[in-house]
């Protein structure tokens, strides 16, 4: 029987939106879709409980400011806290919204269950079933909210470069997933990448 992997792929969460424009129009609609968010947010945490996923990917824009409120990182780490009680990990890289400066480790720490990419370099995990390979994942944030013009978000992020990195029994793992926030070649403005530059990097999915 062919091997099987489960996994639910989140982005651009923006806990804390705060609807400015739709406020001028209706404050019912724009209070509604700030509660929505955290809403759909929770949806996402109960769905993976709820399929026994093997793990959630989150790509980018967690929160929708460089400073988001303490509500807005309980919001966030509570979802993480009860993924973590279920036993299911969740890898993360951050966005142009949230970059990895902005980070507010004197607020909370990462449960156990989380595995953040770096913001300088690649980076890279390997998810295990049972103690067996089962998928390599390798990944990149954003380090400042702005992404430098003469750099590439996805280079290095290869599975090549991940099973370098993770040793043998990264290359025996079925299944690859890479994980970057980017605006492909559609917007010049957000780590701009050629769907191309990832088909080549050897990963199934990112």
């Amino acid at each position: 029987m062919a091997e099987r992997l489960t996994f639910i792929h989140a982005a651009d969460l923006h806990i804390g939106a705060p609807f400015r424009g739709l406020r001028a129009l209706s404050e019912r609609w724009a209070s509604r879709l700030v509660e929505a968010i955290p809403e759909a947010y929770e949806r996402v945490v109960s769905a993976a409980i709820d399929n026994r996923v093997d793990f959630v990917v989150i790509a980018g824009d967690i929160f929708d400011t460089a400073r988001p409120s303490y509500a807005d990182y309980l919001t966030f780490f509570d979802g993480l806290s009860r993924l973590d009680a279920e036993g299911i990990p969740v890898y993360m890289c951050t966005g142009n919204h949230d970059p990895y400066t902005t980070w507010q480790r004197d607020l909370f720490n990462l449960p156990g269950n989380v595995t953040m990419f770096s913001a300088d370099k690649p980076s890279f995990a390997l998810y295990r079933r049972d103690g067996k390979p089962v998928c390599v994942l390798g990944g990149r944030g954003y380090y400042n909210q702005t992404w430098p013009g003469d750099a590439c978000i996805a280079e290095g992020v290869t599975r090549a470069a991940a099973n370098e990195a993770l040793g043998e029994d990264a290359a025996s793992a079925p299944f690859g997933i890479g994980v970057i926030h980017t605006g492909l070649d559609l917007d010049p403005n957000k780590a701009p990448v050629a769907p191309a530059k990832l088909l080549r990097a050897g990963f199934d999915y990112w």
